[in-house]
């Protein structure tokens, strides 16, 4: 999650805006321990009718993909429609600087855009 909410900064501040949102969301993940064996596999078993669906999972991005609420809004992170303060790592320049520089070496483009 610390890459997700960095890259979703540095790209909010990095690249020009033409009116798009630039914030990312926090989604629930259902299968967690699916790949588990003995007892934890059992455990995450019994847990599973508890779990939220894909439907629940996928609410705050798509929200955040199609709410008019939130035009205008970037560089944020949001947990169930809401804007939550993420750790001060997730917002360092320097820090959000290497992690932009790697990925852009990483799918060979230039760092700079």
């Amino acid at each position: 999650m610390t890459g997700q909410r960095a890259s979703s900064w540095s790209a909010a501040h990095r690249l020009p805006h033409h009116g798009e949102r630039r914030s990312s969301g926090h989604y629930q993940q259902d299968g967690l321990g699916r790949d588990s064996r003995g007892a934890l596999r059992v455990f995450s078993a019994m847990l599973d009718p508890f779990r939220p669906g894909p439907d629940v999972g996928a609410d705050t991005p798509a929200w955040l993909a199609t709410s008019p609420e939130i035009n205008g809004v970037s560089g944020r992170f949001f947990v169930r429609h809401e804007t939550v303060i993420t750790a001060s790592h997730t917002t360092d320049v320097a820090r959000c600087n290497q992690l932009w520089d790697a990925g852009a070496r990483l799918v060979g483009l230039p760092s700079e855009l």
